[in-house]
């Protein structure tokens, strides 16, 4: 839905030129109702690798003597260091599917709710314990008495759907220790 008109079918390649947002609602085949762009792992998979893409520019060609000119300027200690820099293979904020929510999400959240900033944590809280349903709903329909009760691509979904559990609470937990930060700061400054 783009400006309260349907627009496609797309594929991911075509969302960002079609005016596509995170909070645009977005359906396929594997949803059951229209979502908002960001809840939909694949979209926020492809965005974040096209911008990991924007910012780095694969090279264009150089003549010859640019490229002599360039390599003397590659020899600074700065751009030696810079340029033997490992890059991502993927991004460090997702997690895996297959794995478990880690163990110490939930204590955490807890922890910044109360010691930081109680609105977001709650937040934080919600989504660690969403996590630990969905991870424990997944193990369910991998049991052998519920695999009939569950098709492949349910199984997929659940597990995609506590990964995104897991990213959410880990950023809202970062959220709240910035926001207590800031507060305290601010108290400290005017106490």
């Amino acid at each position: 839905m783009i400006n309260d008109r349907r627009c496609g079918p797309f594929t991911l390649e075509e969302l960002a030129d079609a005016g596509v947002r995170p909070d645009t609602y977005v359906w396929s085949r594997d949803l059951p109702d229209w979502t908002h762009a960001d809840e939909v792992a694949d979209i926020c998979q492809f965005f974040r690798k096209r911008i990991a893409d924007l910012k780095r520019p694969r090279p264009v060609p150089l003549p010859a003597a640019a490229e002599e000119t360039q390599a003397a300027q590659e020899e600074t200690p700065e751009r030696i260091w810079l340029h033997n820099l490992p890059e991502p293979e993927e991004d460090p904020a997702d997690h895996d599917p297959s794995q478990p929510p880690p163990p110490m999400l939930l204590p955490l959240a807890i922890m910044v709710t109360l010691l930081c900033f109680p609105p977001t944590g709650i937040v934080a809280i919600y989504f660690a314990i969403k996590a630990r349903k969905d991870w424990a709903e997944a193990c369910r329909s991998d049991s052998r008495s519920s695999a009939q009760l569950y098709s492949d691509s349910e199984r997929r979904d659940i597990r995609t759907h506590m990964a995104a559990c897991v990213r959410r609470s880990m950023m809202w937990t970062g959220i709240s220790a910035f926001l207590g930060m800031i507060v305290y700061a601010a108290i400290a400054r005017f106490w």
